[in-house]
């Protein structure tokens, strides 16, 4: 996995628009497995490697999501075996899952952007909020105030 100083400047661009803006990009360590994924029509919508701190993370469009382990063992620990109690469902369930309405609160971009701290909702406010937020995490990481 990556271990870089500033995240975002090492982000690598996986795909362009017409106008070259980019429009999917991800951490250099996952930028061939997430190029992949997306050349071969299953679309990501954000990414993390975990940075060494956790397992790494691709979500996918359709609201699946890939985990990356570091290495095998890790893997194996993270299975349940057949017979075993399973693992607790997630904490913040995907919006499918949480709006009992036929019109959902949120999308999956924009879930994945909160749950991934990942500025790339669609939407300028929720993207400013996530970013205000990460700031506010990071000066709490050098001891600074809030």
């Amino acid at each position: 996995m990556c271990n870089h100083k500033n995240r975002e400047q090492a982000m690598e661009v996986v795909e362009r628009d017409a106008n070259g803006t980019p429009t999917v990009w991800c951490d250099p360590c996952i930028y061939r497995l997430v190029k992949a994924l997306n050349n071969g029509g299953l679309r990501t919508v954000a990414s993390c490697c975990g940075h060494g701190e956790m397992h790494g993370v691709i979500s996918l469009a359709d609201g699946r999501e890939l985990l990356i382990f570091p290495d095998y063992e890790s893997a194996r620990k993270a299975e349940t075996p057949k017979g075993t109690q399973k693992p607790a469902p997630p904490s913040n369930p995907p919006p499918a899952a949480c709006c009992a309405s036929t019109e959902c609160c949120m999308t999956l971009r924009q879930y994945a952007a909160i749950h991934l701290r990942h500025p790339d909702s669609g939407l300028d406010w929720l993207d400013k909020m996530i970013q205000a937020a990460a700031a506010d995490q990071h000066r709490e990481w050098r001891g600074g105030p809030r």
